[in-house]
């Protein structure tokens, strides 16, 4: 550091925010039973080491001096961007050169001396690189919990509304009497629990709660009124696996907790009161992710513990929903009371969904399309298709069949539709104005909670709660890396989070003892952030479709000619659905288009699926849909779409710039780890829609040689014999190397007349192997034999033949023919030899080399 740093010092000196770090400090002191004094720092575990200096580098990244600061690295502006850095990479193993600001700030040394020693820390950092791979790490939350949830609403009032009514203010009473009656009372007014533990930890914490949830099952008995206990508490405490269950409240007869099905509402400790965050609410929330997955569920109901306080939490369709911090010291009756709740709900107060029925071994639900008509029992045979997610649509496909009819398949959707124009009215009014290439629809219902009213968020699950009564935290989005299918999920382990702090704290006793306390709190409540809520969320409705056609996606299918007439009348769906039907799919994706089942009309093999995005149109408006918020899925989006190139204006234009990016993509093998279409997904930023936008550019805006070139390199074997195909789609697509300016309805034909004319090409190139590969059997003497293969005896020639055939001179035969041999083997050793060698070669990859002589660019 130079003059001219330390005079910046003095002109913007450090605030009292720094304070923060003291409390936090004498906080982990008392929970870990240590002294309070800065000796104590060597003596914490890692972790707490850890979470010290990493609240240390927050909390002077946000002073105005080091930003002003002259950078001690050449490649950053300020010692604020060189600070980040440091922060970006510390973790348990690499933390110790920043313990010295800990110290300093602790301490209350001045100014300039804090600020020389997170300068030094700069220059003591090890020299680490970014990990190759990310595996998962104990107490990691899944990636898939912030894709759902960017929001949290908390301070709410959720006793009131799920646990009051079945608990009653006169048994909360009776129960608490319980504890606080005999010689030895359980509890003691204004000393607390009898039975708390004294060094505090998950696994002391749990033993706790289940002592007390024994004590609470045995006054549930002896009060009269009160339902039948119903669970118990179990754990496995093991967060070493993001899927394995952590702790909770199973059925009262399981026996030990192996997977998510048995838990009915899980819990999250930690010693830590200030950890009542952010990031413990997410644990939690990945913990319902989990249940509504494998369980039939409309809501999940938990519960975080940091300390001695604990939170109500809701998970539903629409997000996440936490209640005010309850002091299990200051507040024992509600405790006890919220305790007793667990205990005895039923499965419907817990969230379960009750219009699904599970007798005999089957699983089944009422579907009554129409008033007039009976209703049927369908059976739920398998999923198809999950969507897993907390807030969201929660779409899950099952395949089913009506009761008595398993010969018959039906496809059942279940989701939770939004705002606007629902799906069922799209798809009735599709199937009566005749849309050509959908599946049939069979109806669909509003799934009625307790079999009344039709099943919503706000009213039925969420009650009359305001949430705008409450406080609202935005969820940080970790910066998320592309996933090939397959691969471990990242997770969010040693990604910095957002400092965000417990509500209000009711009757809380952590600050006593600690001279400092109140500055120091109102210094740390000085440091958390808050967001000021947005409107009110909206409401989700509950919805169950049927539909008369099961097919598999698109991606999926391995047959080129039928991927190609496939793809081509999905289109031709799209401009009926557009034309006739009057509406806009906005959501083209491989998922959506599939090839049927059911072979046998040949003008049904692609079928366009899922009008969730769907919107209505008017030819009188050019066939386009206007909509506030881009619709899709980003990756098959337009190149328009995505730069907003067009605003909010929506044109079938752009679904057919799906599709080409559809074909595109398949080819590419963007799902398969191992493919090239992996590595150029992961470059173009997949988790980045902007970037994603601009770096397309690649695609369309060189000249044909490159970018036949780029497909080259990252089409998969199976799909090379395309290359001619994609190419000319794209010039149709992106006329003149741009995205398109001039909305032109006879692109549907010409789209479809390529991929036809592909097909017809691909189809003669495969008779034409096939009839290459048609070996006529030939008896041949055995001197014929051995000189063909003179290593190997008469007796031993068929046996070694299989062997060089296997090791590779089979597909060095098919490099043969490819390239225009005629005759593949003149010669074969008998009909068990020949028709191993066949077998290699109609196994191999077809399209691997050139299709035709001008086939290659």
């Amino acid at each position: 550091m130079n003059e001219a740093d330390y005079q910046t010092i003095e002109r913007l000196p450090l605030s009292r925010f720094m304070e923060a770090l003291q409390y936090v400090f004498c906080d982990l002191c008392r929970t870990s039973g240590l002294e309070i004094g800065i000796p104590s720092l060597d003596r914490m575990s890692r972790c707490d080491q850890k979470l010290l200096c990493h609240y240390a580098l927050i909390m002077i990244l946000h002073e105005a001096a080091p930003k002003q600061i002259s950078s001690p690295l050449p490649q950053h502006a300020s010692l604020h961007d060189c600070l980040g850095e440091v922060n970006a990479y510390l973790s348990e193993d690499s933390f110790t050169h920043v313990k010295p600001l800990v110290r300093s700030i602790v301490t209350r040394q001045a100014h300039a001396d804090i600020c020389r020693t997170a300068y030094d820390a700069v220059l003591d950092r090890p020299l680490v690189a970014p990990p190759a791979a990310v595996p998962i790490p104990p107490d990691a939350v899944g990636t898939e919990v912030y894709k759902s949830i960017s929001e949290v609403w908390y301070d709410l009032d959720l006793y009131r509304i799920f646990f009051l009514p079945s608990i009653g203010a006169d048994r909360t009473a009776q129960l608490f009497s319980h504890f606080i009656a005999g010689p030895k009372p359980l509890f003691v007014p204004h000393r607390g629990w009898r039975n708390w533990p004294a060094d505090l930890s998950e696994h002391s914490m749990f033993a706790w709660l289940q002592d007390i949830a024994g004590h609470v099952a045995v006054a549930c008995a002896r009060v009269a009124g009160m339902p039948p206990v119903r669970h118990k508490l179990a754990a496995t405490l093991d967060r070493t696996d993001a899927r394995t269950p952590y702790a909770g409240f199973v059925d009262a007869t399981a026996g030990a907790l192996v997977d998510w099905a048995q838990v009915c509402a899980p819990i999250q400790l930690h010693p830590a009161m200030f950890f009542d965050r952010t990031h413990t609410w997410l644990r939690l929330a990945a913990s319902a992710l989990e249940i509504l997955a494998a369980q039939y569920r409309r809501f999940v109901l938990g519960f975080t513990m940091c300390g001695h306080m604990l939170r109500i939490w809701s998970f539903d369709r629409r997000g996440a929903l936490g209640s005010m911090q309850v002091s299990v010291i200051d507040e024992p009756e509600r405790f006890v009371a919220i305790i007793a709740g667990f205990l005895t709900m039923g499965p419907a107060q817990l969230g379960a969904d009750q219009s699904i029925k599970m007798a005999g071994g089957r699983t089944s639900f009422q579907f009554q399309p129409h008033a007039d008509k009976p209703a049927r029992a369908v059976v739920l045979d398998r999923i198809i298709r999950q969507q897993r997610c907390v807030a969201g649509r929660g779409t899950t496909t099952w395949r089913a069949y009506f009761d008595g009819e398993p010969w018959t398949p039906l496809v059942v959707k279940d989701y939770w539709a939004g705002a606007g124009t629902h799906e069922d009215a799209l798809l009735t009014q599709a199937q009566e104005r005749g849309v050509a290439n959908m599946p049939r629809y069979l109806g669909g219902t509003l799934v009625r909670a307790g079999g009344r009213d039709p099943d919503n968020v706000l009213t039925q699950i969420r009650g009359d709660i305001d949430v705008q009564t409450g406080r609202f935290r935005k969820v940080r989005q970790p910066a998320l890396q592309y996933v090939p299918h397959g691969q471990p999920e990242p997770t969010t382990a040693g990604i910095p989070m957002r400092i965000g702090g417990p509500s209000r704290r009711r009757g809380s006793t952590e600050s006593i003892g600690d001279p400092n306390a109140d500055t120091a709190e109102r210094a740390y409540q000085d440091m958390r952030v808050y967001y000021s809520g947005p409107a009110a969320p909206q409401d989700r409705v509950h919805w169950r479709l049927v539909f008369g056609d099961m097919g598999t996606p698109l991606e999926d299918e391995r047959d080129v000619p039928t991927l190609l007439e496939a793809l081509a009348q999905c289109i031709g769906a799209h401009k009926s659905l557009l034309m006739v039907g009057g509406i806009l799919h906005r959501d083209i994706s491989p998922g959506n288009l599939l090839v049927n089942r059911d072979k046998s009309d040949p003008q049904r093999l692609g079928l366009l699926i899922d009008l969730d995005h769907a919107a209505l149109v008017d030819d009188d408006e050019g066939y386009r849909s206007a909509s506030p918020v881009r619709a899709g899925t980003f990756l098959f989006m337009s190149v328009g779409i995505l730069r907003g190139l067009a605003g909010p204006v929506h044109s079938f234009m752009d679904d057919l710039e799906s599709f080409f990016w559809v074909l595109f993509w398949i080819c590419a093998g963007y799902r398969h780890p191992n493919a090239k279409g992996a590595e150029i997904l992961e470059r173009l930023g997949r988790n980045d829609r902007e970037v994603d936008a601009g770096d397309r550019r690649f695609l369309f805006e060189h000249d044909s040689y490159d970018f036949g070139r780029v497909m080259t390199a990252s089409f998969m074997p199976e799909y090379q014999c395309l290359r001619r195909c994609v190419h000319e789609l794209r010039q149709l697509v992106f006329p003149r190397d741009l995205p398109w300016q001039t909305e032109r309805l006879e692109l549907y034909d010409d789209m479809q007349a390529l991929l036809r004319r592909h097909k017809r090409y691909v189809e003669e190139w495969q008779r034409e192997e096939e009839e290459a590969l048609v070996i006529k059997t030939e008896v041949v003497e055995e001197d014929d034999v051995m000189a063909i293969y003179p290593e190997s005896s008469s007796s031993e020639g068929s046996s070694n033949t299989m062997e060089r055939v296997s090791d590779g001179e089979g597909f060095n035969l098919v490099g043969q023919q490819a390239h225009g041999s005629s005759n593949i083997m003149n010669t074969v050793a008998n009909e068990e030899e020949y028709d191993l060698i066949h077998e290699h070669l109609r196994a191999f990859p077809k399209g691997l080399g050139g299709c035709f002589p001008d086939y290659h660019f």
